[in-house]
């Protein structure tokens, strides 16, 4: 979003990188935040994993109860997930020593992917900023020669 603000918000609405998000109106979409903080907003809950759980885990253990969800619930104009949903949900977790083996190698690669994600949002910016001042021709490449490599001069 393009939307700031000053306004000073309770640090448990406040959207962090590697967060689970879930929209809770029509479709209930998960992902995993990539991007500046943010504001938590109305019908969206977020999930962070607590003590020695994964946050791979906690993702995929979530995603099969929210298509169920996504599959069974259906309202009259849009279906509403509710935190009554939410509470019948269970998980099972695996052992503290298993699953400290599977974060060793999960934990990075899942942060590795959030940071990628981040990196993938910086470079659209800048194309979509490279790519109006090339269309306008404020930016003047007439002079640039490419070759069939995919070099340039």
């Amino acid at each position: 979003t393009n939307t700031y603000t000053t306004e000073y918000v309770d640090n448990k609405y406040i959207v962090k990188n590697g967060d689970i998000l879930v929209g809770m109106d029509g479709d209930f979409h998960m992902c995993r935040w990539a991007g500046e903080d943010a504001y938590l907003v109305q019908r969206v809950s977020r999930f962070r994993p607590k003590d020695s759980i994964n946050p791979y885990f906690l993702f995929w253990a979530l995603n099969k109860h929210i298509k169920y969800f996504n599959a069974i619930i259906i309202g009259t104009t849009v279906a509403h997930l509710g935190k009554s949903h939410l509470k019948t949900v269970d998980l099972l977790i695996p052992k503290k020593e298993i699953m400290e083996k599977a974060s060793k190698i999960l934990n990075p690669l899942y942060y590795q992917e959030i940071d990628h994600r981040m990196k993938d949002r910086i470079l659209e910016h800048i194309r979509d900023y490279l790519l109006s001042r090339l269309i306008s021709g404020e930016i003047d490449v007439s002079e640039v020669n490419i070759n069939s490599s995919g070099d340039y001069s």
